[in-house]
Order: C-alpha cells, then sequence, then structure tokens
C-alpha cells in the first residue's frame, strides 16, 4: 500500500543524504585535499586514535576523599545492552590513559598493557567500554578513520574476451579513458577491486620522502613555523604498505613508467567504521586460541583471477587473523597468562618492533595491545625463568574490587530492577550486602608505616570502620572529634598502604559475580515475595561455611579482619540501629529532623553565649540575650555535670577546631555533635518507652490477627502505612524485623 512505502522512502533520503554527509568513498585526491586541510586526524596512529577516543568522551572530577579528587573518563559510564558502566575503578582507567600518552609521544607501540586483578574486578568490562567508544568515535566527524582499495576497471580487451558485443562504456578506446580516478566506478565498469586486510593508513601510498616532504609542508603551515622544525609522527615515516599492496603498487609503477598521478587513479579511500561484533579494528584472541595470523596464497581466487594482465604474473597472498582483523586499533587477550606460553612467546617481537613475521615477509602493525589475567596465573608466572624476558614487555596495571560500600551497591542496580518486579526488597538490604562484600576485602593497617602515636589509633579501626573511613562516614560514634580528624588525614596514606604489594586491599574477598548469585539466592528464598535482611542474613551464615569453594573464607581471621562471624554480627548490630531510627520516626512521635533542630537551637545559643552576642528572634523580628532555659534543658539532657562555663567552651572550641581542619568543608552539626544527637534522640524514646512499646505490641497482634483494643490497632496501622511510605517496608518485613528484635531480647530497651 502506498502509505506503507513512505516511511522507507524518508529512512532512504535520510541514508543517502548521512553516507554523503560521511564521505565513505573518496579518490585519493580529495584524501589528500583533506588531510591538508587538517592534517592531523588523518595522521594518528592507534594509540593516539584511542587516546582521543577517552578525551572525546569528557572527563569529570570525582571527589576520592575530602582533599583528592581523581579523574572520571565518561567513557567507562555507557549503557550497553549487556551491562551498565563501570564503578570506580578511575585509577586504573587513569594508569590506561597515560600508557596511551606515552606511546603516542613515542610515536609507536612498544608495550602489551596488562590489567591484572581478581576475577570479576572489570577488566574485560574495561577493555568492552573502550572498544565500545572506539565504535561511537568512529561515527562522529572527528573520528573519521580511512583505508584504500585498488580499483581496476573493465577495458576494451576484457570486454572482447567475454564476448560481449557492447561498446565499449565511457571514452572511445578504454571505458574509463580519460577519468582522473577509478575510486567511483560503477559494478559494470569494474573488472575487479582489490581490498587492504590490513587497512593500512592511505598516507603510505605516498613513497618516502616525498611524503615526509608533504608532511612537513602541511605540517609547518599549520603550525607556523619552519618545516625542518616539524615533527613528524615515527610511524608515518616507515614503510607501511603489506606486501601484497607494495607489490601492486611497484607493478603498477612499471606500468606507468613512475607517473604516480595515473597510479593514483587506481586507489579508492574508503571510510571505516571501528567494530567489536564485526571485528573491524578491534579483535580479541581467547585463551584456546594460538595462531593470531596467518595467511595463504590468493592469486587462483576468483577475484584475484580477473586481474589485468600485467598483475597476473605475481603471486599474492592475503593475511587473515586476530592481529590483522584489529591492526589500526584494539586487540585484547583475554586471560593471558592461561595460554600455554609457548602459544604467546611471539608476542615479544611483534610487539617490541611492531611487526607481524609471515610466511611470505614482514608486515608492520598498529596496534595497541592490552591483556588480562587474574592474580593467581600472574603470580605463577613470576615464578618463572621466562618472566625476565616479558617483564620489559609489560606495563601492569592493577584492577582490584571497590572497597567503599557507596560503589558497591551502585553495582547491583540491575539485580535490585529486575528482583523489585517479583518481589519486594526490603529497606538496607542492599545497602549492607554492599558493607559486608567491603568488609571481606580489607586488611589491618601495617602499624610500621606509620608514627607510633597512631597506634592505638589504628588498632581501634575494625574492617567496619575502615569501610566508612574510606566512605567519607562520620566516626565520631566510636572516635572523638580530635581522632577522627587524624584518621581523615590518614585516609590518603591508609588506602594508598597496600597498594603495590602482593597482598593488596581488594585483591581478596568475595567477587561481585559471587554477590550477585547470594542475592538472587537470598531472593529465591524470601517469603511472602519480601526479602528481609533477616533472609539475607541466614543466606550469609550458609555461604560463608563454603571454605573449600571460596579462597577468601580460608583466610586465617586477625581480630575482627577476615572474621565471617564478626561481619555478619556487625551487619545485623547495624540494621538493628537503622530499623529502630525508622520505627520511632513512623511512629510520629519525633522524628529526626526535630531532633537536628533542637540540637542546633542549642548550639545556636551557646555560640550566642560565648560570644556575648544576641540571636534574632524570628517571631518578634528582635535580637534577644540567649535563652537559659533552653541550655539548661539541653545540657540536663545530655547529663552535663561539673562547669556549664566549661563545656559550653568546649563546644565552642570543637567547631573552631573543626573549621581548622576542613576551611572548605560546610559544618554539619548532626556529624560533629554525632553523641550528643544520640542523647536527645535517646531521651525523647526514654520519655515514650511506654507509648513505644505499646505500639510494637499492638503492630505484632494486628499482623498476627490478634484481639487488640481499637484505638491501638489504628495507631499499628499507621505505623505500618508509614513504614512503607516514608521508608519502604513491607508489613511482611516490619513485623519480621520486630519479631528478630524481640527473639533477640532487645525489644525491653528498645529505647537504648
Amino acid at each position: 500500500m502506498p502509505y506503507e512505502k513512505k516511511p522507507l522512502t524518508r529512512y532512504n533520503h535520510e541514508f543517502s543524504k548521512l553516507y554523503k554527509k560521511r564521505k565513505i568513498i573518496l579518490s585519493f585526491d580529495q584524501f589528500i585535499d583533506l588531510v591538508s586541510e587538517n592534517p592531523y586526524p588523518y595522521m594518528r596512529d592507534s594509540a593516539h586514535y584511542i587516546s582521543d577516543v577517552f578525551l572525546y568522551h569528557e572527563q569529570r572530577e570525582v571527589k576520592h576523599f575530602d582533599s583528592i579528587s581523581m579523574k572520571r573518563y565518561c567513557l567507562f559510564d555507557f549503557i550497553s545492552e549487556r551491562n551498565n558502566g563501570i564503578v570506580g575503578c578511575e585509577q586504573a582507567h587513569s594508569e590506561l590513559f597515560n600508557y596511551l600518552v606515552k606511546f603516542r609521544r613515542k610515536g609507536f607501540v612498544d608495550k602489551l598493557i596488562l590489567l591484572h586483578g581478581p576475577n570479576g574486578s572489570a577488566k574485560s568490562s574495561t577493555v568492552e567500554k573502550i572498544a565500545h567508544g572506539m565504535e561511537l568515535y568512529s561515527h562522529k566527524p572527528e573520528g573519521a578513520v580511512y583505508k584504500f582499495n585498488w580499483m581496476f576497471p573493465i577495458g576494451v580487451e576484457e570486454i572482447q574476451g567475454r564476448g560481449s558485443k557492447q561498446q565499449p562504456i565511457g571514452f572511445s578506446s578504454e571505458p574509463t579513458e580519460g577519468l582522473d580516478t577509478y575510486a567511483f566506478l560503477n559494478e559494470q565498469q569494474t573488472l575487479t577491486r582489490v581490498q587492504s586486510e590490513f587497512k593500512e593508513n592511505p598516507l603510505f601510498l605516498i613513497p618516502m620522502p616525498y611524503r615526509e616532504n608533504f608532511l612537513r609542508r602541511i605540517l609547518a603551515k599549520k603550525q607556523k613555523i619552519s618545516p625542518k622544525k616539524v615533527i613528524v609522527p615515527p610511524h608515518l615515516l616507515q614503510n607501511g604498505l603489506s606486501k601484497k599492496n607494495q607489490e601492486i603498487f611497484e607493478n603498477l609503477q612499471h606500468l606507468y613508467q613512475g607517473d604516480l598521478l595515473k597510479l593514483y587513479r587506481h586507489i579508492q579511500v574508503e571510510r571505516f567504521f571501528y567494530s567489536y561484533q564485526y571485528r573491524v579494528g578491534i579483535s580479541s584472541v581467547d585463551p584456546q586460541l594460538s595462531v593470531d595470523a596467518h595467511e595463504k596464497q590468493i592469486t587462483m581466487d576468483i577475484n584475484y583471477s580477473k586481474l589485468p594482465s600485467y598483475l597476473q604474473h605475481t603471486s599474492f597472498y592475503e593475511s587473515s587473523g586476530e592481529l590483522v582483523e584489529a591492526n589500526r586499533g584494539l586487540i585484547e587477550y583475554s586471560d593471558l597468562l592461561s595460554r600455554h606460553m609457548e602459544n604467546f612467546k611471539y608476542l615479544l617481537n611483534t610487539i617490541e618492533r611492531g611487526l607481524l613475521k609471515l610466511p611470505s615477509g614482514i608486515a608492520h602493525l598498529d596496534l595497541v595491545y592490552v591483556a588480562t589475567t587474574n592474580d593467581k596465573h600472574l603470580d605463577a608466572f613470576k615464578r618463572t625463568p621466562e618472566f625476565n624476558s616479558f617483564k620489559g614487555r609489560f606495563e601492569f596495571i592493577n584492577v582490584p574490587y571497590l572497597l567503599k560500600p557507596s560503589e558497591e551497591k551502585i553495582i547491583y542496580a540491575d539485580d535490585v530492577s529486575s528482583l523489585e518486579s517479583e518481589i519486594n526488597i526490603g529497606p538496607h538490604v542492599i545497602d549492607l550486602l554492599s558493607i559486608w562484600a567491603v568488609m571481606t576485602r580489607l586488611k589491618p593497617c601495617c602499624l610500621s608505616l606509620y608514627e607510633p602515636g597512631d597506634h592505638d589509633l589504628l588498632k581501634k579501626m575494625n574492617p567496619r570502620l575502615k569501610a566508612k573511613l574510606y566512605d567519607g562516614e562520620c566516626l565520631q560514634k566510636d572516635f572523638t572529634l580530635d581522632e577522627e580528624a587524624r584518621l581523615t588525614a590518614l585516609q590518603g596514606k591508609i588506602w594508598d598502604e597496600s597498594q603495590g604489594s602482593v597482598v593488596y586491599e581488594g585483591r581478596f574477598g568475595v567477587s561481585p559475580r559471587d554477590v550477585r548469585t547470594l542475592l538472587h539466592k537470598a531472593a529465591q528464598k524470601a517469603e511472602h515475595q519480601c526479602l528481609t535482611p533477616m533472609v539475607l542474613f541466614d543466606e550469609l551464615r550458609s555461604f560463608i561455611k563454603n571454605k573449600s569453594v571460596y579462597e577468601f573464607l580460608q583466610i586465617k581471621p586477625e581480630g575482627f579482619y577476615f572474621n565471617n562471624d564478626f561481619f555478619i554480627a556487625c551487619l545485623e548490630e547495624e540494621y538493628e540501629r537503622l530499623f529502630k531510627d525508622d520505627l520511632i520516626n513512623a511512629m510520629n512521635i519525633a522524628n529526626k529532623k526535630e531532633y537536628r533542630i533542637f540540637l542546633e537551637r542549642y548550639i545556636k545559643n551557646v555560640v550566642a553565649y560565648i560570644k556575648r552576642e544576641k540571636i534574632l528572634n524570628e517571631s518578634t523580628n528582635s535580637y534577644e540575650k540567649p535563652s537559659e532555659k533552653i541550655m539548661e534543658i539541653v545540657e540536663k539532657i545530655l547529663g552535663v555535670t561539673g562547669s556549664v562555663e566549661s563545656h559550653r567552651s568546649n563546644l565552642l572550641n570543637k567547631i573552631a577546631a573543626s573549621k581548622l581542619e576542613n576551611p572548605k568543608k560546610v559544618i554539619k552539626i548532626e556529624e560533629l555533635f554525632h553523641l550528643q544527637l544520640t542523647k536527645i534522640k535517646n531521651h525523647f524514646f526514654s520519655e515514650n518507652k511506654k507509648v513505644i512499646e505499646n505500639n510494637l505490641q499492638s503492630m505484632l497482634k494486628a499482623f498476627q490477627g490478634n484481639p487488640c483494643d481499637e484505638k491501638d490497632l489504628k495507631e499499628a496501622k499507621q505505623t505500618y502505612r508509614r513504614m512503607w511510605k516514608d521508608h519502604g517496608y513491607s508489613e511482611y518485613a516490619v513485623y519480621k524485623s520486630i519479631q528478630a528484635l524481640v527473639e533477640k531480647q532487645t525489644l525491653p530497651v528498645i529505647c537504648s
């Protein structure tokens, strides 16, 4: 029907415009014009191109610690059909970029970048994101990259040989006589088209030293300097043509007696686009593969049998394989060290010299080599005699597991989304799971690296507190203000302490893959379509019994570190605290905001009192003296003994010290005076203890369907509703959590 053709017509028109805009097919003259206008994009080698991919997709600064920021390459934020962006790994990605820049400055790639780390730490994902970025960039005008083909037109001789009675196409004696280029011949005009499997840069078709002179002239013009001062990229000064292309070039050179303009008529410059799926400029070598390049004689191939008579006496060979497919781009050796060493010994010379030895000759390669391996294979490799030969050709980049719970949690966003379509995931479940995962990866501080005065402080640092320190959380529940300030100052040193050592933080512990498996298993065991933290704790207890399966479970405990029973107990204690806060807030007795406002009002009055200033009363819009009544009420709650004046001065000194330590950081009263806030909160709880416990009992009865006072029942149902609305708890999750508190005998002291 007519209306069905309209979309196709529109798409055809749009695609035709895009095709022309992209300049897919060019003559050699047109390509040289592009180079003359803006030479830099067409002179890039693979390392230069991939480093531009990093920069094209922008960067942003991400907060590492309070005083430290790291560069985040947005290339690794890409979401594809199979996976989300990579979380964390900024340090590894920055190192990788720096190596690319190093190769770019050298003008050639002479080392393999080896990403090593534990299984599931995003090594292969890093390579996939780079490949994806290359694909996207190559479709942009800035990322255009070209190769060339040989075009041979049909002449009178070929038409007569086919028995055709037609007159030659075009001009008098030859179908293509008078044409400046054969790049745009149609199929009827083309005898054969010979592609270059190495995708060499068309600039290599300009013989030396003319190529160097040409590049010097156009670069000098752009840079406004003398041609002698111009630095031409070294890779463009070598003979970059493959043997097949060199032989065709020489044959045509002899045919046309050195007339390059006639020779260049046979050149068709073609834009290509990187593709991981179709292995165009990007290739991956799996562990089981041992041959990465090979060649075959192709003179008898149907396409080559059509070559003009002046080329048919030459034996041509065509190369293929992963190295050839990846030329001008990126090759990944997946799990490199799990291959037999004999299968990659050839890489020593291939990488160092950029040359590929083939039976018929030697080919130049323009490649960035990246490999992945796990630390166990790397450790075994280091013990072999061959390691000394290889280590000089490798650049090692460590890719560890994440050490911040807030980052770890992001990894499981997709899993949460898929599970939530079937069941309710209780509040704090993913937070607790992420905390557990990080705690399994931490090790105690090496005290000998620190000042003796810091030893006692660092000994108090258990895995949970260390995870909080890395995540920038408040530590005042467990440390004084001075101790927290000192730990914050040591934050970077503690983080970097084990980096570079054999057993570093993030090398061991549970992998994100295993965490995902554990999460889904727990979800299968969830009752009433609700995954509660209690189900998670039970699943963790089952998981840590598999010591024969998971190596990190076999590590001997060092105090609280590597202590899997402590980890679970720590999570249970944390959830108990979080649930109590959520529950009390839902009872509408008082909320977190009220506690903070109450404390802030007190601090405001104390500061004004010490400084002998007045406070603005917003109700009367007038300035008044600090309220002694407010200060006395709060100080009674805080249990202040001794000199009130001294206590108030200490509070002011605490604010001043905090500003001195972190002049750019906004002071948060609830963090700076965490202990005071807790005492105020507990006071509110104790004042309403009977009301709270009565409501809890009513909530249990209401869920079980037991008889209950009508007023109490109404209040219980309202609390259930608020728990769902404000915090996301289902009734079942609330009931099971209260029940767990009862079983642990913490219900009578829920206000503590």
